[in-house]
């Protein structure tokens, strides 16, 4: 299954964001640029989830609930469905 109420943000965070990028271009091997690591869109700062809501409502018109699924809903929909 894939779509909208399928997906959620990735929410780890990289202190060392220049650290982190030198050891992933050192390491081409685990992490090819074919996959789309270093690359620009490959990480960001959590504050920047803000832009991508914004794109998300405006130019792709996703609903405020399909963006609060991206933000967590769908994966609390998960855990509720398998955790007990």
């Amino acid at each position: 299954m894939s779509g909208r109420e399928h997906v959620c943000a990735g929410s780890d965070f990289v202190y060392n964001y220049a650290g982190t990028l030198m050891w992933i271009l050192n390491n081409l091997d685990a992490f090819p640029e074919s996959m789309g690591y270093a690359s620009p869109s490959h990480m960001g700062m959590p504050g920047k989830i803000w832009g991508v809501v914004r794109a998300l409502e405006e130019v792709y018109g996703w609903s405020e609930d399909e963006i609060k699924g991206l933000l967590g809903d769908n994966l609390i929909q998960v855990y509720k469905a398998n955790w007990q």
